[in-house]
């Protein structure tokens, strides 16, 4: 054998070895539903005893008047257990959903006039069976957020720029507007129901005095709607709390993570925590976005070295350090005595029009030509995970690079999957499967990619048009699920149409 065949050989087991290493991947079940051009997709939820909940609105061929809402429940092997229709007044429209303990909730709204009825429908997700509650409103709110516990219903929005919460009791059926924020000119950041049913309300608002900053207003309730307690986090001199989101520790102990950045700015410098006890006492601890070690490994390697050569530069002359970001928290895991949190970064993208487009459709009357600038959507550059322990004190950083993804909703991409010793960080976009494995500061394995695996050989999804839309969860497990709409070809397998535009669920496996 001469050198040049050893040396393939060579390459080539070593390819082998390593794909067998990484390739953990694997997409043992795909689920598909052939719908027509017209067909509204299925929204998915995670049920309990990891079934899954699909529902949507369907064409009414009923005897009965009003639109059709069919729901179908699959378990783990995409089998189908139970499928059921329910019908709605053709006045209400479709508002939010919600699951909560073998319960499947949909809220619909009549959206217009003085008056905004809300209509809700509880399903039992071990029957079928589906409770109507009509609920009357007479305060024209637009709805923003919806919640809901064994006791009711949270429906959250805004009235007049200011926030609102109404509360809907199932057994007494009566309605409430919860008390303590109305007048205040502030941001609904967050609904929460907590293990014993007492629900957080997190404001965002403006600080009194003379210099201006954002504060976080946390509001606990009963489950019949009483104010508990409200806790206020302090302003500092030079720190605006932006946004937050609440997580539970121990009982009547938790925590309220998120950004903050400069009075009267929409950009963060970093992210807090804060640790509120029982009584309300509380402390924040603040995180500069350049004293993360991992917060910027998701650019090229020269740049990123520039950027950490700049912090180094500025700490030696004792310098502000200075990052502006958008980024949101999403979630936040508890792992033994650990706190997991999962944020996002992403900017708003602008086109400008050339003078002749600008002429036409772009540009609004009384502007000059080719001076209007256009929403283009969100771009994401990198989701952050971080670890606390439980006073609050930064543990570890990483970071997972998001180089292709834009869209015109602020949405979760990245989902993690927390283990025993590693979190695997998954997000799905234009039909491929982008993931990471880190443990703590390090990375266990970079980013790979997997094409999203079709049902029949030969088949191919569409070049132009072939993914409509798609989204990823975590489902039990080590499992994830990806669906969404795609557009597939297939000229080979027989009895199978040219052209098909299918829903589908794949099932995702991390070994």
């Amino acid at each position: 054998m001469n050198n040049t065949r050893i040396i393939f050989l060579s390459l080539f087991l070593s390819t082998a070895c390593f794909e067998s290493l990484f390739s953990q991947l694997t997409q043992p079940n795909r689920f598909e539903i052939t719908l027509g051009d017209n067909e509204s997709p299925y929204s998915v939820i995670k049920g309990d005893d990891n079934r899954l909940l699909l529902f949507r609105k369907i064409v009414n061929t009923s005897e009965q008047n009003g639109q059709l809402w069919e729901v179908l429940q699959l378990d783990t092997t995409f089998q189908e257990v139970w499928k059921q229709a329910y019908v709605i007044d053709s006045k209400f429209l479709f508002a939010k959903h919600k699951y909560y303990k073998q319960k499947l909730h949909l809220l619909f709204t009549t959206g217009t006039g003085n008056k905004t009825d809300l209509e809700l429908i509880t399903i039992d997700t071990n029957t079928g069976i589906g409770i109507h509650h009509h609920i009357e409103n007479f305060i024209p709110f637009n709805l923003t957020d919806f919640k809901t516990s064994t006791h009711g219903a949270l429906i959250g929005g805004y009235y007049n720029y200011r926030p609102l919460v109404l509360y809907y009791h199932f057994v007494s059926k009566k309605t409430k507007v919860l008390p303590g924020f109305y007048h205040e000119k502030s941001e609904l950041v967050q609904l929460k129901v907590n293990r014993d049913e007492t629900v957080d309300v997190i404001l965002s608002g403006t600080s009194f005095g003379a210099h201006k900053t954002r504060i976080l207003d946390i509001k606990t309730f009963d489950f019949e709607g009483n104010l508990l307690t409200n806790t206020l986090l302090d302003k500092t001199e030079d720190k605006s709390l932006l946004y937050g989101r609440s997580c539970e520790w121990e009982e009547k102990t938790k925590l309220i993570a998120g950004t903050y950045g400069r009075r009267n700015s929409e950009y963060s410098r970093g992210l807090f925590l804060a640790n509120i006890d029982r009584y309300g006492h509380h402390n924040v601890n603040f995180y500069n976005y350049g004293d993360l070690k991992n917060f910027f490994s998701y650019m090229r390697v020269k740049r990123e070295k520039r950027v950490q050569n700049r912090i180094e530069r500025r700490k030696i002359n004792q310098k502000k350090i200075k990052f502006n970001y958008r980024l949101l928290v999403h979630d936040v895991f508890r792992k033994d005595n650990q706190y997991i949190m999962l944020g996002e970064a992403f900017y708003p993208k602008y086109i400008h029009p050339t003078a002749a487009a600008a002429s036409g459709l772009f540009r609004r009357a009384g502007t000059a030509s080719g001076t209007e600038s256009i929403f283009d959507g969100y771009r994401y550059t990198h989701a952050v995970v971080l670890g606390f322990n439980d006073k609050g004190k930064l543990l570890w950083d990483n970071s997972f690079e998001i180089t292709d993804v834009k869209t015109f909703e602020r949405e979760q991409f990245v989902k993690a999957n927390v283990e025993e010793d590693r979190i695997v960080l998954l997000y799905i976009y234009d039909n491929v499967i982008r993931s990471k494995i880190i443990k703590e500061n390090e990375v266990l394995e970079g980013k790979t990619f997997d094409d999203v695996k079709l049902k029949f050989e030969n088949d191919v999804v569409a070049k132009s048009g072939g993914n409509e839309m798609s989204g990823l969860e975590k489902w039990y497990g080590n499992t994830f699920f990806a669906y969404g709409i795609q557009r597939i070809k297939n000229i080979n397998a027989a009895g199978m149409e040219f052209n098909r535009r299918v829903f589908f669920l794949s099932k995702i496996v991390y070994q």
